[in-house]
C-alpha cells in the first residue's frame, strides 16, 4: 500500500509540475499576445496621426496652389485686356511699324532666344511666335515690342506667384516638421 501511495503521491507531484509549467508558459503567451496587441494599436495610433498630419498638409498645400493658380489666371485674364486695350490704340499711331533700331532688336532676339533655349526646344525655322505676330532676327517695330511688355511682365509675375506659393509651403513644411520633433 505504501507503495501504491508512494506512485500516486509521484504521479500527483508530476501532474501538479506539468500544470504549473503549462500555466506559466501560458501566461507567457497571453502577456506576449497581450504586449504585442499594445505594440500594434500604439503603431496603428501613430500611423493614424501621421495620416491626419499628412492629410492637413495636403490642404493646407492644395489650398495655396489653388490661391497662386487664381491670382494667376486673374493677372492673366487682365494682361489679356490690357493687350487688347494696347492693339486698340496702337492701331491709331502712326509711327506704329517703324522699326526698333537694328542692335536693339538683335539684342532682344538672342536674349529671348537664350531665355527659350533654356526651357524649350528650339523652334523650327529660327522664327519666334508672339502675339503680335512672327519677329525674326532683326524686324522689330516699336509696336511689337510695346506688345511683348505685358506678357513679360505677367510670365514674371507668375513666377513671383509661383514662387511666393512655394516659399509658404516650405515655411510651412518646417513648421510641422519642427513641431514633429
Amino acid at each position: 500500500m505504501m507503495k501504491l501511495k508512494s506512485i500516486l503521491a509521484i504521479l500527483i507531484g508530476i501532474f501538479w509540475l506539468l500544470t504549473v509549467v503549462m500555466s506559466a508558459v501560458v501566461a507567457y503567451r497571453y502577456k506576449s499576445a497581450v504586449a504585442a496587441q499594445h505594440q500594434a494599436e500604439q503603431e496603428q495610433q501613430y500611423q493614424a496621426q501621421i495620416i491626419r498630419m499628412q492629410n492637413g498638409q495636403w490642404q493646407q498645400l492644395n489650398a495655396l496652389s489653388e490661391k497662386a493658380l487664381q491670382t494667376n489666371l486673374r493677372a492673366s485674364a487682365q494682361n489679356e485686356e490690357n493687350i487688347n486695350e494696347f492693339r486698340t490704340l496702337l492701331r491709331r499711331q502712326k509711327t506704329c511699324d517703324l522699326p526698333v533700331p537694328d542692335a536693339i532688336a538683335q539684342r532682344l532676339y538672342r536674349y529671348t532666344q537664350d531665355l527659350r533655349a533654356g526651357t524649350m526646344p528650339a523652334p523650327a525655322g529660327g522664327a519666334i511666335a508672339t502675339r503680335a505676330g512672327t519677329v525674326t532676327a532683326g524686324h522689330l517695330s516699336y509696336c511689337q515690342a510695346v506688345l511683348w511688355i505685358y506678357p513679360l511682365l505677367n510670365a514674371i509675375d507668375t513666377a513671383n506667384h509661383q514662387l511666393q506659393a512655394i516659399s509658404q509651403a516650405d515655411k510651412l513644411r518646417d513648421r510641422e516638421t519642427s513641431g514633429q520633433q
